[in-house]
């Protein structure tokens, strides 16, 4: 390990850098991602209500045409074979494939297809056989290629976390969500969804066989979440080498990269993820996707790929901000993410402000704070009073640690609390504050 000194000379990490970095980045973790989600939230929620009232606004439709099929007072042909349900799974499928340009009823046709394909059971795994064999599909909203969920990973840095990539299960990824009545973003998912209702053996099968031919990222996502919902393990290996084929491709844009990244993480491929460390530098800039995939995957085994890429003199200071981030998580426990904060710390030279950050970052104070365990907050103690030997005679450094240090003995021991303790977010940041150092 170099001297401290050393590192801090190498690295020419001056206040400036940190300024750009550390508040703008680091502190984002406790702090914007709340700001982030509301914003997310507020818009699902609009693209939510504008779909729910499409389909109650088609419900009644629906529901009489589907009750006229079944009373033989639909104008569909009777079918030349014998079937059970009152609906004749070769036409409904003959059906998608005409659905016609006017959105509404494309839309309407789609559903009440879906519909009558569920009702007819394991009937209706042949015709839909050959729907997928045929390779037609047709867009049905306007969520992207395949659909998906839009939010899904955008943040990313807390592993497991609780920010937008987990919107997934309060949206049913925007599609008709296993009985949330939403409209699915693809014919080819909508059958996806309509074999998970049907279920057994044969549908089920049908499933995994569509696995290596999903048409994309969102598709196989939509896959992998029908198929988990049956069976956690179910198809595991057969979806995880579709999602690095996939990630293989030179055309692969960065949302789907995403996706697959979060597929690969949720099914724990620690194995292609260790491979990605040698991939975290793209043309001389962190890859953040990359970045949040090896934090969710690996955990505190990211690290020496963090620490490599943070202390490497040509990177930016934006991405040593982002690498920062990312190694807060560790801080405490991990001695390299501790030799990471401790020169960003004193890379601010005398600005309060920015070190109050750096410090309610890692007391956890502000939104998200509320997911540090007792037993993280008891190394970042140990590791907080490392630091304040350092900074013996700075009578404001050690205001901010005493202040620092409640809220992580609240963190490791909230019983010993009347109360959650309050922080003094205007000490924390000092008179001079987000002035940059300079005076009143």
């Amino acid at each position: 390990m170099l001297p401290h000194g050393a590192i801090i000379e190498n690295n020419d990490m001056s206040a400036k850098s940190i300024l750009v970095g550390a508040v703008a980045i680091c502190f984002c973790v406790v702090g914007a991602s709340g700001f982030y989600v509301l914003k997310v939230d507020r818009n699902a929620a609009e693209e939510v209500a504008k779909r729910t009232a499409l389909w109650n606004d088609e419900r009644a439709q629906l529901e009489a045409e589907i009750s006229r099929a079944r009373s033989g007072a639909s104008n569909i042909a009777a079918p030349d074979h014998e079937i059970t349900s009152g609906l004749d799974p070769i036409v409904l499928v003959e059906r998608l494939r005409n659905l016609g340009e006017d959105n509404r009823k494309k839309i309407r046709e789609a559903l009440f297809c879906f519909q009558g394909l569920v009702e007819a059971g394991t009937e209706s795994v042949d015709p839909i056989k050959g729907y997928f064999l045929s390779g037609d599909n047709v867009q049905l909203s306007g969520m992207g290629r395949g659909g998906g969920n839009p939010f899904e990973g955008q943040m990313g840095m807390q592993p497991g976390g609780n920010g937008p990539g987990d919107m997934r299960n309060r949206m049913g990824m925007m599609g008709m969500g296993r009985g949330g009545g939403m409209i699915p973003a693809s014919t080819r998912q909508g059958l996806i969804e309509v074999l998970g209702d049907i279920g057994g053996d044969e549908a089920i099968g049908l499933l995994g066989q569509l696995v290596p031919t999903a048409m994309d990222a969102s598709e196989l996502v939509y896959l992998s979440r029908i198929l988990q919902g049956i069976d956690e393990s179910a198809f595991r290996n057969v979806t995880i080498t579709t999602a690095r084929n996939l990630l293989a491709s030179s055309e692969i844009n960065n949302f789907d990269k995403r996706q697959l990244f979060d597929l690969l993480a949720q099914l724990g491929d620690t194995e292609y993820a260790a491979a990605m460390q040698n991939n975290l530098i793209v043309n001389g800039r962190v890859d953040g996707t990359t970045l949040d995939f090896l934090v969710r995957s690996l955990g505190e085994g990211a690290m020496p790929a963090i620490y490599s890429s943070f202390m490497d003199p040509n990177i930016a200071q934006q991405d040593q901000a982002r690498l920062m981030a990312s190694a807060l998580n560790f801080v405490g426990s991990n001695s390299q993410a501790n030799e990471m904060f401790n020169t960003a710390l004193n890379s601010v030279g005398d600005n309060q402000g920015l070190r109050g950050m750096l410090l309610m970052g890692l007391s956890g104070a502000g939104p998200g704070g509320e997911g540090l365990t007792p037993d993280v907050a008891q190394t970042r103690l140990n590791y907080l009073s490392t630091l304040e030997s350092q900074y013996a005679n700075d009578q404001n450094m050690l205001g901010l640690f005493r202040s620092a240090r409640t809220q992580l003995e609240y963190r490791a021991n909230p019983g010993a609390f009347s109360e959650p303790p309050q922080m003094d977010f205007r000490m924390m940041m000092g008179d001079r504050g987000m002035r940059g150092g300079g005076g009143r």
